[in-house]
């Protein structure tokens, strides 16, 4: 086996990304994700009765021209060509995500070298508004679900009978418009139970405190000046 390359991987990646034109607040974020999407459900831990695992629903919320595309773009050349590691089109419907998402499984194995099964995919979007489609409540409670990775998650369909994930982790990272998330109403209808699991990096501006009062205090998030 290999021995480590970098003592500090995340701070190496901020080092990497850092001379470039995008905020320097999102470029941890955008780390963070990548390293969520590449250990996937490989990586747990323990908290009483509950296993966690890496996964993180992060949005990076900032105005147009800020170079959000750019920042997000450093971390998936980094992360797409890792072998194993499934990134989802940008592009997609509910029904195209669970059949991704179950085509993404794969074998592991543990610390005692038993293998598992598990669906890790993470989901790089560009306007959230356009993941979710507006108005699909159906994929907003799916997400909320998919957040705890549950495992087995099952969907009953009308015609194709019962969609199965096993060891379902599902890692978001999307990059909204401030205009774009002011008016978009994803939350209206499972406000508190998706805003509780987003991450909101936002580089602040006036055009943002009305959001942060209308989410928090269900979102956790990061500001800088």
């Amino acid at each position: 086996m290999s021995g480590r390359v970098l003592e500090d991987w995340l701070n190496a990646y901020v080092q990497y990304a850092k001379n470039s034109e995008p905020p320097l607040i999102f470029h941890p974020w955008i780390g963070i994700s990548m390293l969520a999407g590449a250990l996937g459900r490989k990586v747990h831990t323990s908290l009483g009765f509950e296993t966690l695992y890496p996964n993180l629903y992060i949005i990076l919320l900032a105005p147009s021209g800020c170079r959000k595309s750019t920042a997000i773009n450093i971390g998936r050349q980094i992360i797409t060509p890792i072998a194993g590691v499934k990134i989802g089109a940008q592009a997609t419907t509910r029904e195209m995500l669970i059949k991704d998402m179950a085509e993404s499984m794969v074998t592991a194995f543990d610390e005692e070298d038993t293998p598992f099964f598990h669906s890790s995919f993470t989901q790089i979007a560009s306007e959230l508004h356009v993941f979710l489609r507006r108005a699909n409540v159906e994929l907003l409670a799916d997400m909320c679900s998919w957040y705890d990775c549950e495992s087995p998650w099952e969907n009953r369909t009308k015609t194709s009978g019962i969609d199965t994930i096993n060891g379902i982790c599902l890692n978001l990272i999307d990059i909204p418009s401030m205009m774009t998330l002011n008016c978009c109403r994803i939350f209206s209808h499972y406000s508190s139970k998706f805003a509780i699991t987003i991450t909101l990096v936002f580089k602040l501006i006036s055009q943002a405190l009305s959001i942060i009062c209308t989410l928090t205090p269900f979102i956790s998030f990061l500001a800088n000046t």
